[in-house]
């Protein structure tokens, strides 16, 4: 058997091509490895450059070489090179990408469902809010929000702890302790707003 060092020279110098690699990966994982390292910043490159986005498109490469190596065995050199082979499955994971933001984005509107606010923007209505709210009014609506909203929102105005001491109280993120703060809020100033539209409609 050939020592390490030889091994990682002959693998340095794999003359083999595209098609053959993908051929050879059928019982070799090693070829695919191979075929990976010639392709990977071309498909990075695709999805880049259509999704404009760090983590979707590390998502859909590692999604179409998996795609790729499962299906390896479907490949056929008479009806096209590797390349165009990897396109075609990335197009597919692209579409269905796409597809499901659509679906995604229609169930959100038709729910009236509002994203919450990123680490950047939109955490000055969380403020706006606590200040709103009064200890008796705390009192009766607390125990009509869900249990980990409850106790984030507790946390946050009865306690006045910060965000990095409530999440973990909740053992969560610090951004996921936000979020159930924001969510908690929001729901609070829902029912103070119907009770003073009750008031004055009395």
């Amino acid at each position: 058997m050939a020592p390490p060092s030889a091994r990682s020279e002959r693998w340095n110098q794999d003359h083999r091509s595209d098609t053959e690699l993908l051929i050879d990966a059928r019982r070799d994982p090693e070829a695919f490895g191979e075929l990976y390292r010639r392709t990977v910043r071309l498909m990075t490159h695709y999805f880049w450059f259509r999704t404009r986005d760090r983590d979707v498109t590390s998502n859909l490469v590692a999604e179409t070489f998996t795609v790729a190596l499962e299906t390896v065995k479907c490949f056929d050199p008479t009806r096209g090179e590797p390349r165009q082979w990897l396109y075609g499955i990335a197009k597919n994971q692209l579409k269905t990408y796409w597809r499901k933001q659509r679906v995604a984005t229609k169930a959100r509107q038709r729910l009236a469902i509002q994203t919450p606010p990123t680490s950047l923007a939109g955490w000055d209505e969380i403020e706006s809010v606590e200040n709103q709210i009064d200890a008796a009014q705390m009192t009766e609506m607390l125990d009509r929000l869900p249990t980990r909203n409850r106790e984030a929102v507790r946390l946050r105005i009865m306690e006045q702890l910060d965000y990095p001491a409530i999440a973990q109280r909740l053992g969560c993120s610090p951004k996921s302790a936000k979020d159930a703060v924001f969510r908690g809020l929001k729901r609070l100033r829902t029912l103070i707003d119907k009770q003073a539209t009750t008031r004055n409609e009395r």
